[in-house]
């Protein structure tokens, strides 16, 4: 189970991290689009939190090997989801912070090392 998720995750993490450093112009206007549709905020913390729940419920092991990538990376989508749920308020101020950031790429860095971490484990190790 460890390798089909650090595989799905890893892949996932990489190339989502990827195409927003690739469209970096561009992606200040999807946040900007983003935080001002109050249902879609809504709508994506409920998806995170799904994502989290199936992470967290299938591997939920706290064990000092790569796994633990797998873990964290669940209980960090599912406390991701519920914030959103719970304080939409705050996405639209920090994606309001974000969006006139003039490095907004730097925020796509740890997950791409992560994902990138999670394929080289569960490919390659």
């Amino acid at each position: 189970m460890s390798i089909f998720l650090g595989k799905i995750i890893g892949l996932y993490l990489t190339i989502i991290s990827l195409a927003m450093l690739l469209n970096a112009k561009s992606l200040k206007k999807m946040i900007h689009d983003f935080a001002s549709n109050r249902a879609l905020i809504i709508f994506s913390g409920g998806i995170t939190l799904i994502l989290g729940l199936l992470i967290v419920l299938n591997y939920n092991l706290w064990i000092k090997d790569w796994g633990i990538l797998i873990t964290l990376a669940g209980w960090f989508i599912l406390l991701k989801g519920l914030f959103i749920l719970f304080f939409p308020e705050a996405i639209v101020t920090y994606s309001k912070k974000i969006e006139t950031d003039k490095h907004l790429t730097k925020h796509c860095w740890i997950p791409l090392i992560w994902g990138l971490l999670l394929i080289y484990f569960s490919f390659f190790y």
